[in-house]
């Protein structure tokens, strides 16, 4: 259906060459995973396959694409729109129109479809993506799963043979993530083809084939087992194995399972067992936050926050989990004093939020947002540090000792004099960190800090979280991605729809979710350990817990 030969991509005005003599072939109703880390050319290869490169990227093409048996790359960006449809990482990007039915004919109208059909589209698409029910809301008023799966019902509403998604899971829960990969099962059940980019790869696990690229070369093509069970590579190459890979690399098997269900049908005939392990006793802390029965409502009547009270002790590292809307974000900004609580006190080593001048809070507490942009304006990465201090009006000699100080701690001292937009993500998260570390907050607030970085990035960036927490910081984080929860916090906290459904240490959180009808799907390897008798929270701890009879 799809083949690529021979393809070459070079960028303008750099004339650097991104994409070098890359080949590989895709059949109808197939998936191919792309992995690499940030920079490999990913994004560069979709964007060529759908004509962005070179018709708005300014670039040159050499190679062949070929696409249902014809050569494409002489088409332009619209002739190949309702062949090859995209799905940008920036969702929201897509999306300009007053409603969801008129986004969704937006496209077809475009191709000159007639009235009946166009609507007959829009209906099937709004079914398959289960948003039939938001026809009629203005696209600007929906969570950010309602809008990933609009703007892909508006790319399906062209019905391209081929579609292609760059990082669609990095924005979604887990309940907003089982939804896409129903949705995509759907459409390759139809005969469409998809290839997807991500950087979590245990989301990827059961794509048909794989493809490794690294400085927009491919190193590795193949089947599940011929890429993911190479360990090294993976690796080498940025790119944190799956949980089943390695699994299976440590049992001597040839083949890799299907799912977790056929690893546990493997490890029981073969005799393996899993020791219980127990995670170390926490320490004793004084409580430097304190959140007593909170409750929060935007409009009357519809609480978002009910009657929440917890501590969070001084140097601990505190996480909150829960779906999209359950209150986490919310309750971030009520902590850090950007929203009032219709009822209950926050307190911060024992003074109440509400009465803490700004200008002190400022000093006391610093909040990452989900997306680093939304908090840098400055021209260049040292005026961006800098900008609080001079606000508060540090001295300046005080002013460079902070500021060389953050910005060492960040890793990003090399790059003081350059604009922060020029940077990548990852060095975007980390110097909207060092923006906050200049002021020496006593508590730390991240919204969602794994979203958008690769494994290296995330890597590094909760690298130095975890030093920041030895020294003594204390944080407070919210995520999606409970292998966070499962590797740095010491305790979480489980919201649902504003309340507290569970609150301890991860391994007997996850351990009571097992019971309980929880819509967190857990991860892989604490869902396989559970249906074992025990929670194990790591691969190291499956290393050290794994057995032969």
């Amino acid at each position: 259906m799809l083949e690529v030969k021979n393809l070459e991509v070079k960028l303008f005005p750099s004339h650097r060459k991104v994409l070098k003599n890359l080949s590989f072939n895709l059949k109808e109703g197939e998936s191919l995973a792309i992995l690499g880390a940030s920079g490999s050319g990913r994004t560069i290869l979709l964007y060529t396959l759908t004509g962005i490169i070179p018709e708005y990227i300014k670039g040159e093409v050499n190679g062949d694409i070929i696409l249902g048996g014809k050569k494409i790359n002489e088409e332009k960006l619209k002739e190949r729109a309702h062949k090859i449809g995209i799905l940008f990482e920036d969702f929201e990007a897509q999306l300009f129109s007053t409603s969801v039915e008129l986004e969704l004919a937006f496209g077809p109208e475009n191709l000159g479809l007639g009235r009946e059909e166009i609507s007959q589209r829009i209906e099937k698409y709004l079914q398959l993506t289960g948003i039939l029910h938001l026809k009629r809301r203005e696209p600007s008023t929906l969570s950010g799963g309602e809008k990933q799966r609009t703007a892909l019902a508006s790319i399906l509403t062209l019905e391209p043979q081929l579609l292609l998604l760059d990082k669609p899971v990095t924005d979604l829960d887990p309940k907003g993530r089982k939804i896409l990969k129903e949705i995509l099962a759907k459409l390759k059940k139809e005969g469409k083809s998809i290839i997807i980019c991500e950087d979590e790869i245990e989301e990827l696990y059961s794509q048909d084939k794989f493809l490794l690229l690294k400085d927009g070369e491919v190193i590795k093509e193949g089947r599940r087992e011929e890429v993911l069970k190479d360990e090294n590579l993976l690796l080498d190459t940025g790119i944190n194995p799956p949980f089943l890979a390695r699994l299976s690399n440590y049992a001597g098997w040839d083949t890799l399972p299907e799912n977790l269900e056929e690893a546990k049908k493997r490890l029981e005939k073969e005799g393996w067992k899993l020791k219980p392990v127990t995670s170390p006793p926490s320490p004793t802390r004084k409580p430097l936050l304190e959140v007593k029965e909170v409750t929060h409502a935007y409009e009357k009547g519809k609480e978002v926050i009910k009657n929440v009270s917890f501590t969070v002790g001084k140097g601990e590292f505190f996480a909150l989990i829960g779906e999209n809307g359950a209150g986490k974000t919310t309750l971030l900004e009520i902590i850090n004093g950007l929203i009032t609580p219709s009822k209950g006190k926050i307190f911060l080593e024992g003074e109440e939020v509400k009465k803490i001048p700004p200008q002190k809070l400022a000093q006391k507490v610093g909040y990452l947002f989900q997306n680093p942009d939304h908090q840098i304006f400055c021209s260049t990465v040292k005026e961006e540090v800098e900008f609080t201090l001079r606000l508060l009006k540090f001295p300046e000699k005080e002013i460079q000792m902070r500021v060389e100080e953050a910005l060492r701690a960040v890793k990003l001292e090399d790059k003081k004099e350059e604009d922060p937009f020029s940077l990548s993500k990852g060095e975007r998260q980390r110097l909207a960190l060092a923006s906050l570390l200049v002021r020496r907050p006593s508590l730390i607030l991240l919204d969602e800090p794994s979203t958008g970085l690769s494994y290296k990035e995330l890597q590094g960036f909760m690298s130095l979280l975890k030093k920041l927490h030895e020294e003594g910081t204390t944080i407070l984080m919210t995520t999606h991605n409970l292998s966070l929860v499962c590797e740095y916090a010491e305790r979480c906290l489980w919201l649902e729809k504003g309340e507290i459904r569970l609150l301890g240490e991860p391994r007997e959180v996850f351990t009571k979710m097992n019971k309980m009808d929880s819509p967190l799907p857990l991860p892989p390897w604490v869902s396989l350990s559970q249906s074992m008798g025990v929670t194990l929270l790591s691969w190291e701890e499956w290393k050290n817990s794994l057995f032969k009879t």
